[in-house]
């Protein structure tokens, strides 16, 4: 039961023995203030900015102990504090206004034990442990570079959209201890500051819904509840998790010619063709992107149902693209705009963003009527024509002084976006009955995409080794955002962002493909600029490591199922950081889990030949040829397109393994 405990200075509150909460005269527990808010956003990153913050001065709130499931704490002439017990280990807390100041700012502060790492608020990409760091909630654009580095600064300088460490497209206000499972239900603006030792400091931009908190004996057992609290995500269909979807464009006959180069060199490794620009492309000063028209390309893809059936018959799925926005010079346009479905500026016009030389505008999913409408393009001009999935990108974008159709306010509907755009998609594959056929992959999310989002992808990388923006930044990426619930999870294998002097080389392609093995979907990407990056099909020796990879993925996908089944069991991530199954190791970004009995430590630095890696204990061998490994720390050799990975003695994976190999190496014996 909820127990008040007077103390010194004040009281504590406890469930269980355990301290949920603080308040003293000179650490208040509860803050309630009025501030202004200024947003600008240079292509998606945005700038954030507060002013005229007045914290008001709150009087020692009175206790009423309702029952002993439910304490209110009332501040006299501002609202009140419920705190109610829902489970055992759970406590829900939500905070009604009763006065006519103006607040928009709510402050809570929570102890936390200072000895446990803290995990989550979304998809963290430069940071693994969050402790001694304030993190912003808040859906955008990544930005390019993001650290403290070359690309930043000049992407600053040059346009304002270099992001920071803190930015990241799919944000959630939760995260995880080895002892809590924290989550908010508010969609502004909000900071978790966790700078203090012992403190979570938990600022909101309007006065949340709800805040729950469970107690735990286990970080399992807090991401499982965490889990259960927001919903989890659906299984996908089976054929995902098989063989690569290359990643192609340029026209039918180009595709066909990429495609080829497999079919000789390593027959069989892909399942599908992810065709970004099956509407077609333009060339802008960024590199090759897309005619944001939402229906295929004639000219460039002849006949493309067609080709789809054709592609299907050999067994090889096809895959498009679509965001929620719409060009301004396509028809498709002109169409939505005409039956007023697109978010409107201040003066009562179509919204118009600048995405590097040309205009969109964004479907207002706030419309049911256009709600409605965009689900009819997705299955008329995607399903409708055979596509079995599709990247469902963007909706950061989302303005904060647009007007929207429903009337709410833009700086709380913002971080909602993304789960609107998920839901559309979704339901477009419900109503069309393709469930079990179809899935999409979006990079930007919030609270709540768990029960939408098919798969999430780690966005626009660049194609070089950078901690915060490279092939490094993709691992703690995965690690976070399973943490937060969101298990189905790929990166662009081989990075996306090419720009300036960074472009994608040989043996970084192999080792983002050594990585991408270990994910429920391997899926590669040709880059804004193709024709400066090396290419997964461009030669004989590449093509065959990848049909390699290709091989060993599928040899993985039994085990795959097996994480599946446990996901949605308990809510454990497929890809773990090693102190959920180790709590004595410390929070490592360079190596992980893939389920319980497989260990990961992929090459995360350029021309690197070995690894260090950490064995926990001595259960794990090598993959390769079952060597033991005592615990601790061993460095071990890392040749290009071989990860480096380690399964546990006896497990089924490892009898998996061991097959595949010997299959292998039979099939090299009978080609020399």
């Amino acid at each position: 039961m909820l127990e008040i405990r007077k103390t010194t200075l004040g009281f504590s509150l406890y469930l269980h023995n355990t301290c949920l909460l603080n308040d003293t005269a000179v650490k208040p527990l509860l803050k309630l203030g009025t501030a202004k808010g200024s947003f600008s956003s240079p292509h998606g990153s945005y700038h954030i900015r507060e002013s005229d913050l007045v914290w008001y001065s709150l009087p020692q709130p009175v206790i009423y102990a309702v029952d002993k499931h439910l304490l209110n704490l009332a501040y006299q002439g501002y609202g009140t504090l419920s705190i109610a017990l829902h489970a055992e280990n759970t406590v829900q807390f939500s905070f009604s206004l009763e006065t006519d100041k103006p607040i928009n700012r709510f402050q809570i502060a929570f102890p936390l034990d200072e000895t446990e790492p803290i995990y989550g608020c979304g998809e963290q990409y430069s940071f693994v442990d969050l402790r001694a760091l304030a993190i912003p909630i808040w859906v955008q654009e990544q930005g390019l570079g993001r650290g403290p580095n070359l690309v930043k600064l000049c992407c600053d300088i040059v346009a304002g959209a270099g992001g920071s460490r803190y930015s990241t497209y799919f944000s959630m206000p939760a995260f995880v201890t080895r002892s809590r499972a924290f989550a908010a239900t508010s969609y502004s603006y909000a900071r978790f500051d966790f700078r203090q030792n012992g403190v979570g400091i938990l600022q909101f931009w309007q006065i949340p819904q709800t805040l729950s908190l469970t107690l735990t004996s286990s970080l399992a057992e807090s991401v499982g509840a965490l889990s259960q609290g927001l919903g989890r995500q659906g299984k996908l269909p089976s054929w995902v998790g098989e063989g690569i979807s290359l990643g192609v464009q340029g026209g039918r006959e180009a595709v066909l010619a990429k495609l080829a180069a497999f079919d000789t060199h390593a027959p069989g490794s892909i399942t599908s063709l992810w065709i970004q620009d099956w509407v077609g492309k333009r060339i802008t000063s960024f590199g090759s992107q897309l005619l944001w028209n939402w229906e295929y390309h004639k000219e460039s893809y002849p006949a493309f149902p067609q080709f789809i059936r054709e592609m299907n018959e050999r067994g090889i799925r096809v895959l498009g693209y679509i965001n929620p926005y719409l060009a301004m010079d396509c028809p498709m346009y002109q169409e939505a705009s005409g039956h007023g479905y697109c978010v409107k500026n201040q003066e009562g016009g179509d919204y118009a963003i600048r995405i590097t030389t040309f205009d969109v505008a964004i479907i207002d999913l706030t419309n049911s009527e256009a709600r409605t409408w965009i689900k009819s393009v997705i299955k008329k001009h995607m399903i409708g024509i055979g596509l079995s999935g599709w990247m469902a990108d963007f909706a950061e974008f989302l303005p904060t002084d647009c007007i929207l159709s429903d009337a709410s306010d833009p700086e709380i509907t913002h971080n909602l976006y993304p789960v609107l755009w998920a839901q559309v998609n979704r339901e477009a594959i419900e109503e069309a009955g393709k469930r079990d056929e179809c899935f999409f992959f979006s990079r930007s999310g919030y609270l709540g995409s768990a029960s939408v989002m098919d798969m999430s992808w780690a966005g626009d990388q660049m194609v070089n080794w950078d901690r915060d923006d490279g092939l490094a930044s993709v691992v703690p990426a995965a690690l976070s955002l399973g943490l937060c619930g969101i298990p189905y999870w790929h990166s662009d294998m081989g990075g996306y962002t090419t720009l300036g002097w960074v472009k994608r080389r040989r043996d970084l392609a192999i080792r983002w493909a050594e990585l991408a093995v270990f994910a429920p979907f391997m899926r590669s990407h040709e880059g804004n600029k193709p024709e400066r990056n090396v290419q997964y099909y461009e030669d004989e020796a590449l093509i065959k490591i990848l049909g390699f990879l290709a091989r060993l993925h599928n040899a993985l996908h039994p085990y795959l199922i097996t994480l599946e089944e446990e996901y949605q069991q308990t809510g454990l991530p497929f890809i773990r950081v090693m102190s959920l199954a180790y709590p004595e190791v410390k929070p490592m970004r360079t190596q992980f889990l893939y389920g319980p009995d497989v260990l990961v430590a992929p090459v995360l630095k350029r021309g690197v030949a070995k690894v260090k890696v950490y064995i926990p204990d001595d259960s794990f061998t090598s993959a390769y040829d079952d060597k033991a490994f005592g615990k601790g720390w061993h460095t071990v050799s890392a040749p290009l397109g071989k990860p480096v990975f380690f399964v546990k003695k006896g497990s089924l994976v490892s009898r998996h393994i061991t097959a595949f190999l010997a299959l292998e190496a039979c099939m090299a014996d009978s080609s020399i």
